[in-house]
């Protein structure tokens, strides 16, 4: 694994299913849900404050940690589960894995497994 060795490749490397497999037996993978695109978070900042004491705590009892959500696409102007990650990302140093059905992820991402749809 040690394509995370220095906080991720970026870009959204695709795992194939043993890669995946090996991330999240190295990693604790901690699941993110959100809405979709169709529900924006009116303030990211307040998400971001609401989480802060929770991620902390994960850090401390997981040591390293992967956050796992559905690949939501980070959109400034319209905030949703893909910009929460994306803070996630920047303010916790850990890395994003995206699962999706499609073959691309934003930039930020550094690793995606794509299922099959």
């Amino acid at each position: 694994l040690g394509m995370l060795s220095q906080g991720g490749t970026g870009g959204g490397r695709f795992l194939s299913s043993s890669e995946a497999g090996a991330l999240l037996c190295a990693r604790a993978p901690v699941l993110f849900l959100g809405n979709g695109p169709r529900t924006q978070y009116a303030d990211v900042d307040a998400v971001m404050t609401s989480l802060q004491a929770p991620l902390e705590k994960l850090s401390a009892e997981l040591g390293e940690w992967v956050a796992v959500f559905g690949g939501d696409s980070y959109v400034e102007s319209a905030p949703d589960l893909g910009a929460v990650m994306k803070r996630v990302q920047q303010l916790h140093g850990v890395p994003l894995l995206a699962v999706v059905g499609w073959e691309d992820v934003d930039a930020h991402v550094d690793l995606a497994y794509r299922y099959s749809s």
